[in-house]
């Protein structure tokens, strides 16, 4: 964000205290943590979001493997 912009967003938001800062700023980063956590299922994986079928036969398949100690 260029220090235009964050004048901007700074102005279009009229904080009235510190308080108001960080509240924003929390939701700011939990909307940057979930888009970034949902990119992150989308390709991880090896399945579409919501693909409940590909997702249970890889959970099934996983669930079988025997683990060596």
């Amino acid at each position: 964000m260029s220090k235009q912009e964050l004048r901007q967003f700074v102005k279009e938001h009229n904080f009235q205290s510190a308080e108001d800062i960080q509240w924003t700023l929390k939701e700011l980063f939990a909307d940057v943590l979930q888009e970034a956590l949902e990119a992150e299922l989308d390709t991880h994986p090896g399945y579409e979001k919501h693909d409940v079928k590909t997702n249970k036969r890889e959970t099934a398949a996983t669930a079988t493997t025997v683990r060596k100690p």
